[in-house]
């Protein structure tokens, strides 16, 4: 897809076009997803990230209200801040918290103290 914008060594995927619609597969060549690379897409539904892919950045997926689905691979060991912000689609569990597998993502219930980390 020639809209969507990489870093010349293909190792950032820096911007996705916010009119992007449907599923989303981030190349094998991708290590890390810039910041705010799919903001506000709010046609994509999920995304599918390689093991290559180490880091997120900083509100990388942030206003994609239509994302409902998201598999984020133990390869990666960084999630910026805001990562998800507004992902209102993606599912949380009874006390507001949102997981990718066993990582916890992002907990929205501001009142809550403490959680039990899944094994």
């Amino acid at each position: 897809m020639s809209k969507i914008k990489y870093s010349a060594d293909g190792k950032t995927l820096i911007k996705c076009p916010k009119d992007y619609q449907g599923t989303f597969q981030i190349p094998d060549s991708v290590t890390t997803i810039g910041r705010e690379a799919f903001s506000d897409c709010s046609g994509l539904t999920s995304i599918e990230i390689p093991n290559s892919v180490t880091k997120i950045e900083w509100g990388a997926f942030s206003g994609c209200t239509g994302l409902t689905s998201i598999e984020i691979p133990n390869s990666v060991t960084e999630i910026g801040g805001s990562a998800f912000s507004g992902c209102t689609q993606l599912p949380i569990d009874k006390d507001g918290c949102f997981y990718a597998g066993n990582l916890l993502v992002e907990c929205r219930n501001k009142d809550l103290t403490s959680y039990v980390v899944k094994q």
